[in-house]
């Protein structure tokens, strides 16, 4: 079985869209996100894009955040706190939506095209948050 660090809080002892410093493979700050994990910003190959890290009482598994510290910041009630806001269709702009039944379809009319081209809508203002803290809050692990 592999070592859980005891000082690593349970998830009862978390709070939905507070800020925590945490020691994982990708992220050093992270919004825990109220069921598996830790919303924060990774960086890889020079990209910068949200993604989500288990918490190891999760997944043991693929469970990867070992410490976590509170830093007593909230996220703002009118930031939406989701990795992505859902996906347009690229010629169009319109909101799609993929439906195992029917593929992608518009979410206006629930057309169903085989032309369309899927994007996600990154959530800026999650980002610029976070992005914010990796920039002004000190780590506290190092």
């Amino acid at each position: 079985m592999a070592y859980r660090n005891p000082d690593l809080p349970t998830v009862d002892k978390l709070i939905k869209g507070r800020v925590y410093a945490i020691r994982c493979r990708n992220l050093t700050f992270g919004i825990w996100d109220g069921s598996i994990g830790f919303i924060g910003i990774r960086t890889k190959f020079g990209l910068r894009y949200l993604t989500n890290e288990y918490h190891w009482d999760m997944d043991s598994h693929y469970g990867t955040v070992s410490m976590a510290k509170d830093m007593d910041i909230d996220l703002p009630e009118d930031i939406v706190l989701k990795e992505t806001l859902g996906a347009i269709d690229e010629i169009t702009k319109r909101s799609v939506v993929f439906e195992k039944d029917k593929g992608w379809i518009f979410t206006d009319t629930n057309e169903i095209d085989p032309n369309i081209k899927p994007r996600s809508v990154s959530n800026k203002a999650l980002f610029d948050f976070l992005d914010n803290i990796l920039n002004t809050v000190p780590d506290p692990f190092k």
